[in-house]
This record gives C-alpha cells, structure tokens and sequence, in this order.
C-alpha cells in the first residue's frame, strides 16, 4: 500500500513538472539578428538643417573701422518711478499716496522710501524726493525732485 501511495506522489509531481514546462514559454535568443540602432544626434542635425537659414545683412552692421562714440557725463540721467496722486492732512502730518512704474500705490510719510525713491519732504501740493542714480561709467549720483500733483 505504501508503494502505491509513493508511486502516486511521484506521478503527480513529473505530472506538475511536465505541465509547468509547457506553459513557460521559451525566449528565442536574436543575437544573430542584426540590431537597430536610432542615432539621436544625426535625427537633430536633420532637424536643424530642415529650418530657415539665419540671414546676415552686411550693410546693416556697423562699420568697424569707426571709432564707438564715446559717452557723456555731462547729460543728467532722467530717472524718478514714482507719480504723486494725492496728499492727506492728519494730524498736522503730511502723508503722500504716489504710484510705482508698475501701479502699485504706496502711502508715505517723511523720511520713507520707495524702492530707492527717498520722500525728503511732503507739502500740500508737492512733494520732495531725493534718489541714488548710478551712471553708465559707474558714478554714484543723488538727484533732488520736486513732484507735484497730476490732474487726470
């Protein structure tokens, strides 16, 4: 009885074996197969060949042989971002409403600053202001401004 037993066991583990053989699928080998290769830096060069060549128009250019112009110090440098648009009374202090380049409204008072605006003094119609400048040949230059009021 043993061995009928034994005998089973090992029938159905050569029986398991042979099934799971079958199912798995046998990779072939394609090393003798030729391989495809994509070269990505000649796929780029034909991209750039495929676009409208850069133009360079000689008359256009400066002539070489001129000497550059040299700049002036002479000319003040037009600067201040600010607009005054209103001025309010509280307190018997001044406070000034002025708008950057970019629209963005500030409320001041004496001796505050706006980017590198200085609000030196503020009056009823007016207002002070003083701003560092540094100029194309590197000097550093304060100028003084008075804003006044704009109507729109």
């Amino acid at each position: 009885m043993k061995r009928y037993i034994y005998f089973l066991i090992i029938l159905i583990i050569v029986i398991n074996v042979i099934v799971s053989c079958k199912e798995k699928k046998v990779q072939k080998n394609n090393y003798n197969m030729p391989q495809q290769f994509v070269d990505v830096e000649l796929q780029n060069w034909k991209k750039e060949f495929g676009k409208t060549p850069f133009i360079l128009k000689i008359s256009q250019l400066p002539n070489p042989f001129k000497q550059p112009v040299q700049m002036s110090e002479k000319k003040e440098p037009k600067a201040l971002g600010i607009k005054l648009v209103g001025i309010i009374k509280k307190r018997g202090e001044y406070y000034a409403l002025v708008e950057d380049q970019n629209k963005i409204s500030y409320l001041v008072k004496k001796n505050q600053s706006v980017g590198d605006i200085k609000i030196i003094n503020i009056r009823n119609t007016y207002i002070i202001v003083k701003q560092k400048i540094i100029t194309p040949m590197g000097k550093v230059l304060y100028i003084t401004k008075k804003v006044s009021l704009t109507k729109e």
